[in-house]
């Protein structure tokens, strides 16, 4: 990527990455916290819980059909 390469562009491409076509509102993540904190979240265990839309870590999934 070179600075001449518009952010929206950059923005663009991630979004196309991510199963829900869209970034995350704020609310989401605090909620996926907010979870951590109560008794229902008691069998959660782990290093991480993913609230990332359903981001597929593969370079072919951005090049799927729209």
């Amino acid at each position: 990527m070179s600075f001449a390469t518009p952010v929206r562009s950059d923005a663009t491409e991630f979004r196309r990455m991510v199963l829900l076509s869209r970034f995350a509102e704020p609310e989401e993540i605090g909620e996926a916290i907010a979870f951590l904190c109560l008794p229902a979240s008691d069998y959660v265990n782990g290093p991480e819980l993913c609230v990332d839309g359903g981001q597929v870590p593969i370079d072919n999934w951005k090049y799927r059909y729209d």
